[in-house]
């Protein structure tokens, strides 16, 4: 079991995308989706096997891409003879929009909440805690 880095940016479509509609949809503005950079990882860990194929033998129409080089950050040579397959890529792409849909359904339930200042409040002073500690 080989584990491989992704930089899930590469696959479309995009978390702006997905949160963005998610609010629309819920009737809620699409600021809301601003702090998607800190929340949602771009690079993610999987083992290899879910998304990757050896090339050699597979019919053509099965392979996503061939071109792993903007895709695959871990650097290793046992990624050479690989391909991203169409299922690999369904793969990524159901596990991006879950964990998008996930961060829009929680964006919901804030707003929702009666409890909304309160959670405010302890939110800033939580990140004002964490900024102190890492001085």
């Amino acid at each position: 079991m080989n584990k491989v880095t992704v930089d899930i940016r590469q696959i479309s479509p995009s978390y702006d995308e997905v949160i963005n509609q998610l609010l629309t949809d819920y009737g809620l503005p699409s600021c809301l989706g601003n702090m998607i950079p800190p929340l949602l990882k771009n690079f993610i860990e999987f083992d290899s096997s879910e998304i990757l194929e050896i090339e050699d033998g597979l019919p053509q129409e099965e392979i996503y891409t061939k071109d792993l080089a903007s895709l695959i950050t871990s650097d290793n040579s046992f990624f050479d003879d690989k391909v991203l397959t169409h299922k690999g890529q369904k793969f990524l792409q159901k596990y991006k929009i879950t964990r998008a849909t996930l961060y829009a359904n929680q964006l919901k339930k804030c707003v929702d909440c009666s409890h909304i200042d309160v959670c405010s409040k302890l939110t800033y002073n939580y990140l004002i805690t964490l900024q102190e500690l890492n001085k």
